[in-house]
């Protein structure tokens, strides 16, 4: 009887370890897209700064 219920427990979980590794799969890829994000809003921000130093650099030039 010890024997059975490891593999019932087994094939029970598998289930739960597909659904679990899916959503792990899901949240990965959520998080890489906000990475991604984040990597372009910094980007645009630096162009946006170095624009401004520039710009700053020029106007105080004699």
């Amino acid at each position: 009887m010890s024997k059975n219920t490891p593999s019932s427990a087994t094939a029970d979980a598998a289930p739960l370890i597909h659904d679990v590794t899916r959503s792990m799969e899901g949240f990965v890829d959520d998080f890489k897209g906000f990475r991604d994000d984040i990597k372009a809003k910094l980007k645009l921000t630096e162009e946006r700064v170095t624009m401004l130093d520039r710009k700053t650099q020029i106007t105080a030039r004699p």
